[in-house]
């Protein structure tokens, strides 16, 4: 212990401090990968991956190294130091706010997020709220190397007080100095380096003072930057390289992974947050110089990779009953804001949070109750879910609405429009709405402007009367008035495609108190807490007042005969608390046994309900593992559409197909799927494959994936060999 303390005492900061900065660095990367691969982002957890763990550890200590070798260049041992400590404290924080940010979005935070905060912001979007809460207990783990220097630096402190009060010589050398007398163990560890720095000298000929530029070069502290810089860039280089010449498949396949990431965890876990938030920073700033504009040719393997996605996509399985069960029928789509698969058939006091919806679901109900549907939009929350709907794309790391507005694709709308269908749609987000929503619906979706048939639109709701409006967005009992208006002055002889977007379940919840009055409310009183912070609460207020305007309007248009020859589809568009306040969900499930609910390992699941009004469906519940983006061809299969007339969907049609797996947006893949099977690299990367599908244009080119390509049919986007 004394030695201990004697080599506290005697080594000097840069000795004593930078190993444990440098290791802290390298450990807090990994304690952020623990919580971004985890099955739990608020705990450490086990990282799969096996050879990935060891480049992730290789790359991360070069990008360290290339991060502290700027300190070679000066002279002070303070200032090496104080950099040192610079990077590291720019670490830290990098490191905790993309843990905190991750848990709030499931994605990591991005420069191009900076240009959108303002807006989406007010529209809360965005909330500093939502991010700050979830923090983690496990958190305080990207601390514990700044504790320990400072403890050692009390040490210190405390050894040279009592040095100071005590008689000279009474606890060996002076600060700063070493013993003369050295113990055995010491003079042979000196020995040691001085023969290693003598072999060093003589390999790079320093042993002599030489007046060469090249000699003087290296014994200059720019001359050991040069060379630890050099060293750090090479070993980086050696993979691209080897992959350039072909070396082996492994050697490509490792490339791709690491160099053309699919995900953007994938760039902080090879770089570290550090490395990958300069990769995103240069990545924003080329989008932002080309301004999305369509490139002028398709690299080849960008091309072979999203024909071998839409060659595996294609299941090729015989047609079963349910193909064209709703043939000729039109179709009611109705997407729920922020709902959540875990609260539906609850009660709260005794109360039934979602009556209606329950109602849907029972076994006497001509319904297809879909039990494991996830979320999986990305940062364009609501958006993402509309592009997912209409077109069976995942979305895009890029927001699409904001950048990709002149992309061609095929759609649910224009498809059915050209099956003799009018398309409309009704939106409830409101004048001041932070997404495009009208832009992107009629150049992109494929609704038209039609003044001689209100049936064929796309209507952005706003109201002149403040109480038509909860929070900032139309209500619900608005924007459902105004769909059973449409019915009542449709054609019936004319087949019908409506889509509904609600809004009034929108974070952050809470204004639910103050907006409605204590008779529609399922918890008037709300959790217990405060209602300003009762989130909770709220959120379930929030499905309780949604689902009871839904069935109200069921009940309207069914007692019309206004839904004769219809079938109602309805979806949440992503997961609510469990995505905007899951610490406030957690910690009220664990005290109270009424929401042990909200502990359900499914909240990542949003519900899907295909309703039949006529009756002639018999009650199915359907526990396939699928996704948002499953939803097109499914609802396209039940309504006979031939399977090639939508093979630009990158879902599959739930009810007939052999797989049980689906990706999420943060690249975890939930089901059965082997990770050593040829098909999990596929799946793994339909969000990368989804990108290279809109960036390029790849169908204002195409009609339709290659491998259902008329053979005739020329490619007339340039593939670059």
């Amino acid at each position: 212990m004394k030695r201990i303390l004697k080599y506290i005492e005697n080594t000097s900061s840069v000795r004593l401090f930078f190993p444990i900065l440098f290791w802290g660095m390298f450990l807090k990367n990994l304690l952020l990968q623990s919580f971004l691969w985890g099955n739990n982002h608020y705990r450490p957890s086990f990282i799969e991956g096996g050879w990935r763990i060891v480049f992730g550890i290789f790359f991360g200590l070069l990008v360290e190294g290339l991060l502290l070798s700027p300190g070679l260049l000066f002279k002070k041992e303070k200032n090496k130091l104080r950099l040192t400590v610079i990077v590291s404290v720019v670490f830290t924080v990098l490191c905790v706010v993309d843990a905190c940010y991750y848990r709030s979005s499931a994605e990591m935070p991005s420069v191009g997020l900076l240009l959108l905060v303002e807006g989406a912001t007010e529209q809360g979007h965005l909330s500093l709220r939502s991010v700050i809460d979830t923090f983690s207990i496990y958190d305080i783990l990207f601390y514990l190397d700044y504790l320990l220097i400072l403890a050692l630096k009390l040490i210190r402190h405390f050894l040279k007080k009592k040095r100071a009060q005590s008689p000279e010589g009474d606890l060996g050398e002076q600060p700063g100095e070493l013993s003369e007398e050295k113990p055995r163990t010491d003079r042979k560890r000196t020995a040691f380096l001085k023969k290693i720095q003598e072999k060093w000298k003589e390999i790079f000929l320093l042993q002599e003072k030489s007046k060469g530029f090249g000699r003087r070069l290296l014994r200059s502290r720019l001359g050991h930057f040069s060379l630890c810089f050099s060293a750090c860039v090479l070993a980086l280089a050696l993979l691209p390289l080897l992959h350039l010449m072909n070396f082996s498949e492994g050697i490509s396949k490792a490339y791709r992974q690491i160099f053309n990431a699919p995900y953007q965890k994938d760039y902080a876990f090879y770089f570290t947050p550090i490395g990958y938030h300069a990769i995103d920073l240069v990545e924003t700033l080329q989008s932002a110089c080309s301004d999305h504009q369509i490139p002028d040719h398709l690299p080849e393997e960008k091309y072979s990779q999203i024909e071998e996605f839409y060659g595996y996509n294609a299941e090729q399985l015989a047609d079963n009953e349910f193909a064209g069960m709703y043939e000729g029928k039109s179709v009611l789509l109705i997407q729920l804001e922020s709902f959540e698969q875990c609260v539906l058939g609850q009660r709260i006091n005794g109360k039934e949070i979602t009556p209606n919806l329950n109602r849907l679901m029972e076994k006497s109900a001509s319904s297809f109750c879909f039990t494991r549907i996830y979320d999986q939009v990305k940062s364009g929350n609501s958006s993402d879910c509309d592009l997912m709907i209409n077109t069976s794309i995942l979305p895009t790391t890029d927001i699409f609405f904001y950048y990709y507005s002149n992309r061609t694709l095929p759609s649910m709308p224009a498809l059915l429009r050209e099956k003799g269908y009018n398309t409309v749609c009704y939106n409830g987000s409101g004048p001041n709405c932070v997404w495009p929503y009208e832009k992107v619906y009629k150049s992109v979706f494929g609704y038209v402007t039609d003044e001689q048939n209100p049936s064929c639109n796309f209507h952005l709701l706003r109201s002149e009367n403040e109480k038509d409006y909860l929070y900032n967005y139309v209500a619900d009992s608005y924007t459902l008035n105004e769909v059973l208006e449409q019915l009542r002055r449709n054609d019936p002889q004319k087949k019908q495609f409506t889509h509904t977007v609600l809004c009034s379940s929108h974070m952050p919840y809470t204004f639910i108190f103050e907006d409605l009055p204590e008779e529609q409310l399922v918890l008037p009183q709300g959790t217990g807490e405060k209602r300003k912070a009762d989130y909770v609460g709220g959120y379930l207020n929030c499905l309780h007042y949604v689902d009871a305007q839904l069935g109200q309007f069921l009940d309207t248009a069914e007692r019309e005969g206004l839904l004769e020859n219809t079938v109602v589809l309805i979806y949440g568009d992503h997961t609510g608390i469990h995505k905007y306040y899951p610490t406030e969900a957690e910690k009220l499930a664990k005290e109270n046994e009424e929401y042990a609910f909200l502990d359900s390992e499914e909240y990542y699941t949003v519900p899907l309900i295909i309703y039949d009004p006529s009756g002639a469906t018999a009650h199915r519940t359907v526990d396939t593992v699928g996704g948002q983006v499953d939803i097109l061809p499914t609802l396209l299969y039940l309504l006979g559409v031939p399977k090639e007339e939508y093979s630009f969907a990158m879902g599959r049609v739930l009810l007939n197909t052999e797989r049980n797996y689906t990706v999420l947006s943060n690249g975890a893949i939930v089901g059965k799927l082997d990770r050593n099977s040829p098909e999990y690299d596929i799946v793994y990367r339909m969000y990368d494959t989804a990108d290279m599908i809109v960036y390029n244009n790849y169908f204002g080119f195409h009609t339709a994936p290659e491998i259902f390509r008329k053979k005739e049919e020329p490619s007339v986007l340039p593939v670059e060999n």
